[in-house]
């Protein structure tokens, strides 16, 4: 199966994979398809699979995989 869009974590901005790329179905669920590409294990909708070869876009966007900053620093009572 092939990605049909680039898929990168909301909170974390890990990017987990890009537009083009082969992933290996390991199991299906009700709406969603748990992949592995290249090692790393994630949940991925079918609507973002696709059994036909995908070409990767050229302008493909890089996601800082540094650390999310957060807005509260001190801790809650």
């Amino acid at each position: 199966m092939y990605l049909t869009e680039d898929i990168i974590g909301a909170a974390s901005r890990i990017v987990y994979g890009r537009k083009g790329d082969i992933v290996e179905v390991l199991r299906n669920d009700i709406d969603l398809a748990f992949v592995m590409n290249k090692g790393i294990r994630f949940f991925v909708r079918y609507e973002k699979l696709s059994e036909e070869k995908i070409s990767p876009d050229t302008q493909s966007p890089e996601e800082s995989t540094g650390k999310v900053q957060r807005s509260r620093t001190k801790k809650r009572r």
